[in-house]
């Protein structure tokens, strides 16, 4: 939790950032950051929330999100390093509160899943996901690689 700053009680995907020239659609995201600046208000603008490590009642983060209505959490020690993109937040403006809804996937995840799928046959995705599960697991691949061949087979 942190300091609340500006009302309101908002449910979102959170979106990191840690350079304001690297973002460009923010639309219905819960903004997360270390600390913010007058170049930032073009992405406040369309943001759900912002959440920042630093910063009080009368910092900027707080007065622009009062200004634009949208529901503001300053001074959350090590927010940076405790929610991630993608995860699912309920933040709270009144009170300070945030709370993780859903975890997200990790970048890794999306982009391997997202590979997965250019590569590999979606009737074949389940098999390459489950080896990779294993070896995710750091569980021995090779005896279970017998076993999910014998449940492609008896699939046929």
């Amino acid at each position: 939790y942190g300091t609340p700053c500006s009302f309101g009680i908002v449910e979102g995907e959170v979106l990191i950032v840690d350079d304001v020239n690297k973002i460009k659609n923010v639309k219905d995201k819960i903004l997360v950051t270390k600390m913010t600046d007058p170049g930032w208000v073009f992405l406040l603008a369309t943001a759900k929330g912002v959440i920042s490590e630093k910063g009080s009642l009368l910092s900027h983060t707080a007065i622009i999100s009062r200004e634009l209505g949208i529901p503001s959490i300053v001074n959350v020690e090590n927010v940076m390093n405790l929610i991630e993109n993608g995860d699912l937040i309920e933040m709270d403006g009144n009170t300070g509160i945030i709370k993780i809804i859903k975890k997200g996937k990790k970048q890794w995840e999306r982009l391997l899943v997202s590979t997965l799928e250019q590569l590999i046959p979606a009737s074949q995705l389940w098999k390459a996901m489950s080896l990779l599960l294993l070896l995710t697991l750091k569980v021995s691949a090779l005896p279970h690689l017998s076993l999910v061949l014998l449940m492609e087979a008896s699939a046929r």
